[in-house]
Parts: structure tokens; C-alpha cells; sequence
């Protein structure tokens, strides 16, 4: 897993958050499916049941969300979250889906 300092090459950027750039790329999905819908942030909070400033953070991933948070998105969203395992000498993987 990588993280990136916003605005390293900042000096008075010392105190921002750290991105994680998997996080990042979770956050960019949510948006593009919020997107994709017409929603704006506030319609996707207010369905979710979180603040705007909520989801403004996991899009822009500065935000580590709980796998609740995480589930109550992607029910709103109509997407389905999947994890992949991979066997140690990754020879054959497993997925566990779950339709939300």
C-alpha cells in the first residue's frame, strides 16, 4: 500500500493529511458512480446518511472508511463489493462478492 503527503513539495503543507493511494482509488469509483447517477455530494450524503464533508473526504481519499460506511455507499450506489483473495503462491485466487 502507497501514501503520498499532499503537497510534499510544500513546505507550509506540513499538517495535511496523508492519501492512501488505494484509497484514493476507491474514493475515484464512489465518484464516478455518483457521477454517473447526476448526484451531487450533498444527494449522496443525504442518501447515505453522512455529512457532505464525509463524502467529499472518501472521494478525495483523504478518509479511511469503515467497511458500515463503505457498505452503506455502495448499497445507495447500486454497486457490489468484492474481495479477491490470492492463494500464497498465487497460483489460484478466490472472490467473495456481495450483491448490497
Amino acid at each position: 500500500m502507497s501514501v503520498e503527503e499532499m503537497g510534499s513539495d510544500n513546505p507550509d503543507n506540513k499538517n495535511m493529511p496523508l492519501i492512501d493511494s488505494e484509497a484514493k482509488e476507491i474514493g475515484t469509483k464512489i465518484r464516478d458512480a455518483r457521477k454517473s447517477k447526476g448526484w451531487t455530494q450533498k444527494e449522496l450524503a443525504e442518501k447515505a446518511g453522512l455529512s457532505q464533508q464525509a463524502i467529499s473526504f472518501i472521494e478525495n481519499g483523504y478518509s479511511n472508511i469503515s467497511l458500515m460506511t463503505f457498505k452503506k455507499i455502495a448499497g445507495v450506489l447500486g454497486l457490489k463489493i468484492s474481495i479477491e483473495t490470492k492463494s500464497r503462491d498465487l497460483s489460484s485466487t478466490q472472490t467473495y462478492t456481495s450483491e448490497l
